[in-house]
């Protein structure tokens, strides 16, 4: 009887052993509400010396034309230009010095259409016309081939002269010279000009070329003595 006791006792304990074994083996069917937070990694911190900004900043360079090949030109042209966007524009620029490696890519000029000074890709320039003679400009390696051999001289002037002009529109303009342009046996005047008098309410200043066909007379404004024949006063200041 006792040994049946303890065989049943034993069995009793086994079965036991084996319910806790199978408990602990079933898969958790018990669902979470609590959230789950994902971790983020940390935002960049940049020192002043590497701030994308100021990089991008450092990376804006100023414009470089190139070595200078030619300076103190002074020419006017009448220019058929095609900006970056394709538009075409007729502009007078006054040429000061072109830009370049081997050959001449780009000048600077004073542009009179936009009131300031500017660089023009000579390979833009679809028409150049030299103003004061309306020969064709060759805006290529020939370019400087013309300038030595065709291009007018021109001779600055130590004392800027003032003068009164009356042009052929009956506008007085007061008259600084700053430069005399010979070219073929005739000279022009180039500087600054300011319209005083005018039967129009047009104001105008800036750079100004003076030729004798565009004269009716012109006054030395210290004196007031009337020069008389323009063409010959010209060809004196040369």
């Amino acid at each position: 009887m006792e040994t049946f006791m303890w065989v049943a006792l034993i069995g009793v304990v086994i079965v036991a052993i084996w319910a806790i074994v199978q408990l602990l083996n079933q898969p958790s069917t018990q669902t979470t509400d609590a959230p789950v937070f994902q971790q983020q990694e940390p935002e960049p911190i940049f020192p002043p010396e590497t701030d994308p900004t100021q990089a991008l900043a450092q990376e804006v360079k100023p414009f470089d034309p190139g070595p200078l090949i030619r300076d103190n030109i002074n020419s006017e042209w009448d220019i058929e230009y095609v900006d970056r966007d394709g538009v075409v524009t007729s502009r007078r620029i006054t040429v000061k010095a072109l830009y370049g490696k081997k050959y001449p890519k780009f000048a600077k000029a004073w542009c009179h259409l936009r009131q300031e000074e500017r660089h023009f890709n000579l390979y833009n320039m679809e028409t150049a016309i030299e103003a004061s003679s309306g020969r064709k400009v060759p805006v290529t390696y020939q370019l400087i081939e013309f300038l030595d051999s065709h291009a007018s001289r021109l001779h600055p002037v130590e004392n800027p002269i003032n003068l009164t002009i009356t042009d052929t529109q009956d506008r007085v303009w007061a008259f600084e010279v700053q430069f005399v342009r010979a070219f073929q046996g005739s000279a022009h005047l180039q500087g600054h000009g300011k319209i005083i008098k005018s039967d129009k309410s047009r104001k105008w200043s800036g750079d100004k070329s003076f030729y004798p066909s565009m004269c009716k007379s012109i006054i030395l404004t210290e004196t007031g003595e009337d020069v008389g024949d323009v063409t010959a006063f010209l060809a004196s200041l040369v």
